[in-house]
């Protein structure tokens, strides 16, 4: 008690001093009926710990009351001391946390209470403690600061809660609200070009890397080549922050909104691709509209993951299996902007883009098998067109005739007679064309041929014996003379000149265009007349000399021989009708015309067709067995053919007979051409692939003498030439066909697998199609395999081996050349190129013995095919070559490609 105060005071410390004393309670208003008590709370007092606002600190106060005459009264009150708790109160942290945040201010609003928080936790730790959120770890810094640390990948709101204890031990909690964003996202992309080739497409799985994802289904033009598949492992890179990244194709399905359809461009109409990822890889199919043609391309992707904070750089590979349907003419195809997709695990993403070109492939040339052909009425005969292993990974499209109708037929430069009549294309449609006569003549068939290209054949028809050559109208001729023993008729621009002389001792006239006999000019009973087919013949009017000899006379070099020849009948005097007799002569070389009795003869075998122009009665022809034909009831107008059946004929004669009216003789009009004379008739055609890529060609059918050829069967035929007999083919049969030893035979197999030996003698030996053994025994020989595999043996003597076929590797056995027998290689038919570049078109392997040849046709060196091998090892500089630029023909040895 001090003064008029009672203290309480910190027990054991001196109450005098205030910083001791914690409360005081003062005693006013004291009267009879009671007293006033003030209680004065100094400083807090330590409670119970119990957390609460309850937590009271009562205690007892007894009081002595005394009155005047000195009696005393104890009474009693309690002093009860409630205790102050701290209140914290919640927050909300404003700032988007992105990761390690000092959160500041949150005891702020916080009211620590009489007891006080101690919030450095000292000297006592955990006056102010923390939980962590869901997100994120949370620790109090003891300087009124938190750390919010996230702990993974969120994007949203976390709390957590953190409490503050007073000096006295009572509590309280606030939570804190806050808003995370730990989402990264990956940056990166770029662009992969890579370009697939058609032409390299093969059934092979090709492991050497860039490995094959799948076995291709067709097979191109160059399958060995490696361009059916190819890789990039550069132009796509991707970068991860705080995230790891997995790389792959956007999915087309599903509802990817990272796929995008690609830009297609060069697809023919009509077709689409559809794509879709299947096991991981993405997968073009071809369409044709709602029609599945098959899966074509392919794309994997290999390096495509990475963790947080670093790059990758995925490596795409593509392949094609099977060809895509290109736009007629367009080339290429473009597939740009199929979608490579990062995405981190949060699922944000990032892409880059694959562009693909696919290089059409277009066919190789091709050379269809040549059919031979007696010349002379004849069942079709078939062969190959061997465009099928030409045609590349598209496939055949169609193969048709590429002439005019109406054009004539020709063989090189000479054109194709039937009777006289020149032959002409007709056009029955696209796969089958004839050679017929014009409409004037009577649209006479000669031939027939068709092509089959779902077959990969065509065939040739022959209807009639055909005649090659050039046709002459003497009204065309500069005449030497008239009224003389001896006329000449000068072919302008040509060596092929008419001589016309007549029986003696009558001399030949001519006047605008008319033939007549002594100075009549007509031809009377007892009259001949005779025109011999020579070249570069002079004369000066008379038939003095010798044919070769220079001076006066007639000279000329020789005869030349006519299948057929055409002449009017011209003005006849008085209503008679004329007679005539007709001789065709294989004439000798002297200045002996008509009634020459020794060195020439009738050409027999030849027929005479008579064309009524008179309107009068039909003339009659009549063979009289020996060579000769008689025609009567001729009259103006009327005209007669001759036709060289077998035996052409190198002079004529025309006699008047007995009773016939007089009569001139019009114009000649007659053909070089001869049965006699092998010749070709070609026809070019036009083949395209599946996509309508185009490549020129030619079906060619050989036709040689009748009398001179043997004509096989379809089966299996053995046969060996005559004398008389020199072509021998074989048509269809597994054919042993031989020559005669030191003649110059012509052997070819046909279709069959066929054995062709030449023997002595410059032989010309044909395999066709069909894996034939050729070989030409002596002599200078020519040996062409055909479309098969064959085997070729040149012999003795200079032999050439002529190579028709890029898709056929050919076995030479006994290659001498240069230094030895002289043999050559003929490349002629497989490619065209000047001399300095043949290099990139030919290449022998002297390691394999193999002769290769650029399939593609250009120079560009990057499709070579083999079409030989050597069986012997000649050395390189040995081997000639042979190949020409479209004009000229160059050599070369194999050392030099």
């Amino acid at each position: 008690w001090i003064g008029s105060q009672l203290i309480g005071y910190v027990h054991g410390t001196d109450p005098n001093l205030a910083a001791n004393q914690v409360f005081t309670i003062a005693v006013s208003n004291v009267g009879n009926t009671g007293a006033d008590y003030t209680m004065t709370l100094l400083q807090p007092v330590q409670h119970t710990v119990s957390g609460t606002e309850d937590n009271t600190a009562p205690f007892t106060v007894t009081a002595t009351v005394t009155d005047a005459d000195g009696s005393t009264a104890t009474t009693a009150f309690t002093v009860v001391i409630d205790d102050d708790v701290p209140v914290a109160v919640n927050d909300t942290w404003v700032p988007t946390i992105t990761g390690p945040t000092v959160l500041t201010g949150l005891l702020a609003n916080d009211k620590f209470g009489a007891d006080g928080v101690d919030t450095d936790n000292a000297p006592t730790p955990g006056q102010v403690t923390a939980t962590n959120g869901a997100h994120g770890t949370v620790t109090y810094n003891n300087n009124g600061t938190f750390t919010y640390t996230p702990t993974g990948v969120y994007v949203g709101t976390d709390s957590f809660t953190y409490t503050i204890k007073d000096g006295d031990g009572d509590t309280s909690t606030a939570t804190v609200t806050l808003n995370v964003q730990t989402n990264t996202v990956p940056s990166g992309g770029g662009t992969v070009a890579l370009t697939l080739n058609e032409a390299a497409l093969d059934t092979t799985l090709d492991a050497t890397a860039p490995a094959d994802l799948h076995a291709g289904v067709v097979t191109g033009t160059n399958p060995g080549s490696r361009g059916e598949t190819t890789q990039a492992n550069t132009g796509i890179t991707f970068t991860s922050t705080g995230e790891a990244i997995t790389v792959a194709f956007a999915n087309p399905t599903g509802g990817d909104p990272s796929w995008t359809a690609p830009v297609v461009n060069g697809l023919a109409a009509g077709y689409t691709i559809s794509w879709a990822k299947v096991g991981g890889e993405l997968v073009g199919t071809l369409m044709q509209g709602v029609t599945n043609l098959g899966p074509a391309i392919y794309l994997s992707l290999s390096n495509t993951s990475a963790g947080a904070n670093s790059s990758l750089t995925p490596v795409v590979t593509a392949t094609l299996t099977d060809q895509l349907q290109h736009a007629a003419g367009s080339g290429n195809i473009t597939i740009n902007g199929l979608q490579v997709v990062a995405t981190d695990t949060s699922g944000d993403h990032v892409s880059g883009a694959v562009n693909l070109t696919v290089l059409d492939d277009a066919p190789l040339p091709f050379r269809p098998d040549g059919i031979f052909v007696e010349n002379t009425t004849h069942t079709a005969l078939t062969e190959n067109l061997n465009f099928a292993a030409s045609a590349g990974a598209d496939g055949v499209g169609n193969v048709v005739f590429n002439v005019t109708e109406g054009a004539a037929v020709t063989s090189g430069t000479t054109n194709i007679f039937l009777n006289g009549e020149q032959v002409f294309f007709h056009i029955v449609d696209t796969h089958t064309v004839e050679g017929r006569t014009s409409a004037a003549n009577g649209s006479d068939l000669a031939f027939t041929a068709t092509l089959n290209p779902a077959t990969d054949s065509w065939t040739f028809t022959e209807a009639a014996t055909m005649f090659a050559g050039n046709q002459f109208n003497t009204a065309n001729f500069s005449p030497s003379g008239a009224n003389s023993q001896a006329i000449v008729l000068d072919s302008i621009g040509s060596t092929s000149d008419l001589l016309a002389t007549a029986n003696s001792p009558n001399s030949v006239n001519t006047s605008t265009g008319s033939w007549g006999v002594d100075g009549g000019n007509s031809i009377a009973p007892g009259e001949k007349i005779r025109f011999d087919f020579v070249s570069n013949a002079t004369t000066d009017g008379t038939i003095a000399g010798t044919p070769g000899g220079t001076g006066a006379g007639t000279h000329y070099t020789d005869h030349y021989e006519v299948a057929s020849y055409t002449q009017a009948i011209g003005n006849v005097s008085g209503p008679g009708l004329v007679s005539i007799t007709i001789r065709p002569v294989n004439a000798d070389y002297d200045n002996t015309y008509i009634g020459d009795a020794s060195g020439e003869s009738t050409a027999l075998g030849a027929s005479v067709t008579v064309v009524n122009g008179s309107g009068g009665a039909a003339p009659t022809a009549t063979n009289n067995g020996d060579g000769t034909w008689t025609i009567t009831g001729m009259a103006q107008g009327d005209t007669f053919t001759v036709i060289a059946n077998s035996d052409p004929f190198s002079a004529i004669e025309i006699a008047a007979n007995t009773g016939s009216n007089d009569f001139k003789l019009g114009p000649v009009t007659y053909t070089t051409a001869n049965a006699v004379t092998p010749f070709d008739i070609t026809i070019p055609v036009n083949a395209t692939d599946g996509d309508g890529d185009l490549i020129a060609s030619s079906v060619t059918a050989h036709l040689s003498p009748d009398a001179s050829t043997w004509q096989g069967t379809a089966s299996a035929d053995t046969h060996t030439t005559t004398l008389t007999e020199i072509a021998l083919f074989g048509e269809d049969g597994n054919d042993i066909l031989t020559g005669l030893p030191g003649q110059a035979d012509l052997l070819a197999g046909g279709r069959g697998i066929d054995i062709l030996f030449g023997d002595t003698g410059n032989d010309a030996l044909y395999g066709g199609s069909g894996n034939d053994t050729l070989n030409g025994g002596g002599g200078n020989d020519l040996l062409v395999g055909g479309s098969g595999q064959d085997t070729l043996t040149g012999g003795t003597g200079a032999d050439t081996f002529k190579l028709e076929h890029l898709d056929i590797k050919d076995l030479i056995s006994d290659y001498s050349g240069v230094g030895g027998d002289g043999d050559v290689i003929d490349l002629t038919s497989l490619f065209k190129t000047g001399a300095g570049n043949v290099a990139d078109f030919v290449n022998y392997d002297a390691s394999t013995k193999t002769l290769s040849v650029d399939a593609d046709g250009t120079a560009n060196g990057a499709a070579f095919v083999d079409v030989a091998t050597f069986q012997n090892n000649p050395v390189t500089n040995t081997i000639t070559l042979l190949y020409d630029d479209g004009t000229t023909t160059h050599t070369t040895t194999a050392n030099l490609v």
